[in-house]
């Protein structure tokens, strides 16, 4: 499978990541395949592909600090605004 675990921790293999890049990759190439200047939406996703194979290497592929590069804590995005009070 794509996931192990050792000594506590969960890995994704990096064929197994890789390759989910790959078929998560192809609605959306398709979908530029289409369009009649497809480079520049081309380039753009696989720099998006070779950002996400790159974050998962520089975590050794940890599964955890993977989620946390790619979605970071809470704290460092804007709060969410507060609730408007309405008056009864």
């Amino acid at each position: 499978t794509g996931l192990h675990t050792h000594q506590g921790v969960e890995y994704v293999s990096r064929e197994g990541f890789e390759a989910i890049l790959g078929w998560l990759a192809l609605p959306e190439i398709v979908r530029i395949a289409a369009q009649p200047s497809a480079a520049q939406p081309l380039a753009a996703l696989e720099a998006n592909l070779v950002r996400l194979a790159q974050a998962a290497e520089a975590v050794g592929y940890r599964l955890d600090q993977l989620l946390l590069r790619l979605n970071p804590e809470p704290e460092s995005q804007p709060a969410p605004p507060a609730p408007v009070k309405q008056s009864s």
